[in-house]
């Protein structure tokens, strides 16, 4: 028996065209505005959805990383508050 289910407004499963999942991640760097764009432009690319990363810094960095300066968006700050703002 054919396996699918319903995904919006499209079916995915064994007799289905493959779903194509655009990967942003963070790279909309916390901005709203960059993140809107992403996603138009993975619709552009053909993409049926996108997926986002959500993580808790402070579970994720390791400790001896934390202070470690990095250029950023923002200027020159420390790896952790970096993912903070990611």
């Amino acid at each position: 028996m054919p396996r699918s289910i319903k995904i919006g407004e499209g079916n995915v499963g064994d007799q289905y065209p493959t779903f194509i999942i655009g990967e942003i991640g963070i790279k909309h760097n916390g901005d709203i505005n960059t993140a809107k764009k992403l996603i138009d432009v993975a619709a552009l690319a053909g993409c049926d959805a996108v997926k986002f990363q959500k993580r808790t810094p402070d579970l994720c960095v390791p400790d001896d990383q934390k202070d470690l300066l990095r250029e950023t968006p923002w200027g020159i700050i420390t790896y952790m508050e970096y993912r903070e703002r990611v």
